[in-house]
């Protein structure tokens, strides 16, 4: 797991104990963060698949731009099951 990876996985650890604490000022502080690890995640994830030629990154621009809710579920998931 890289720095990447971990980074979100504490991030939605946080997250979500917070959020089954129903503690919502925390959820509120903690959001963003984790928003931010997650994205900075699945960046990660598309560049890898680009620089190993898997994709293009023409793909992978119209895959972020096009993703509803479940799809960036998927690209989370693939992104921490990345061997880094």
């Amino acid at each position: 797991m890289n720095q990447l990876q971990k980074t979100y996985a504490v991030a939605k650890a946080a997250y979500e104990t917070a959020f089954k604490a129903e503690d919502w000022d925390l959820v509120d502080k903690l959001e963003d963060p984790m928003l931010d690890a997650e994205f900075a995640l699945v960046d990660w994830s598309f560049d890898v698949v680009v620089a190993t030629g898997k994709m293009s990154r023409e793909d992978t621009d119209f895959l972020r731009s096009n993703s509803n809710l479940d799809q960036w579920a998927k690209f989370v998931d693939m992104a921490l099951r990345l061997a880094a």
